[in-house]
């Protein structure tokens, strides 16, 4: 990583020279007035790198590790949950205490101004899949979690378990690595900060260009990036997570 992290300086000092020199029409010839009032010219002699090109291996860098999160089934189980009929769910974000006997705390005022978990529970084959599915897709939520993120970023990230689908479908493994991709995607930025010693070796291979190399993500590894991911203050954002089929 420390490699790695001199090379990105070194590419990025000179790209920005690059740069810099081509929107001012400038010249890689150096004067210095020595103490002697001689003049000693010099020739930079510049990496053959642009900032373009330095941003298109940063970018490479970034989506090999994206690629990596990602799998094919990772959405199959909330795109397979039916659609809840008009009016059906519509008590979720309605005040409780319009109901004679409330049994569940206010939806809405948690996403507006919540912290923590909310934990929906009932018996099997009650509708909770379809009632996630509904509450994810309602313009309604966005909005409110807009007025609890406040000035910072949303980001919103989903999973829907399935024990009857794929391994990484009802494993820990899947539930991580779809929340990490789905955010990261959003926020690209945060990728280095989340997963530095990966993008730092895909980064070292793309300048090098050396072989791309291999993941094979561990459960300690994603946890450990998940905590990253939520106490990292390199970019202020808010994170709602929604997670179906915990039982």
């Amino acid at each position: 990583m420390t490699y790695t992290l001199s090379q990105l300086v070194s590419r990025l000092e000179v790209a920005e020279a690059h740069n810099h020199k081509r929107s001012n029409g400038e010249t890689t010839l150096v004067e210095h007035r020595a103490s002697r009032g001689q003049n000693i010219t010099a020739n930079i002699e510049m990496l053959d790198v642009s900032y373009d090109e330095e941003r298109r291996v940063r970018m490479s860098a970034s989506t090999l590790i994206l690629n990596a999160l990602w799998y094919s089934s990772m959405t199959d189980r909330y795109e397979n949950v039916v659609e809840a009929y008009p009016e059906t769910f519509e008590w979720i974000f309605r005040n409780p205490e319009e109901r004679k006997q409330a049994a569940w705390s206010d939806f809405s005022e948690y996403l507006r101004s919540g912290s923590g978990i909310y934990w929906i529970t009932g018996k099997a084959a009650s509708g909770k899949s379809t009632l996630m599915k509904h509450i994810f897709d309602d313009r309604r939520t966005r909005n409110y979690l807009t007025t609890w993120a406040g000035t910072n970023p949303l980001c919103m990230a989903t999973f829907f378990f399935w024990n009857s689908g794929t391994t990484q479908q009802k494993s820990q493994k899947g539930l991580l690595r779809a929340l990490l991709h789905q955010v990261l995607l959003q926020h690209m930025d945060l990728i280095p900060v989340v997963f530095p010693a990966e993008w730092a070796s895909q980064y070292s291979a793309k300048v090098n260009q050396t072989d791309r190399l291999s993941f094979s993500w561990s459960l300690s590894r994603l946890i450990s990036a998940l905590r990253v991911l939520v106490t990292q203050t390199s970019l202020p954002v808010n994170i709602f997570f929604l997670v179906d089929g915990l039982d």
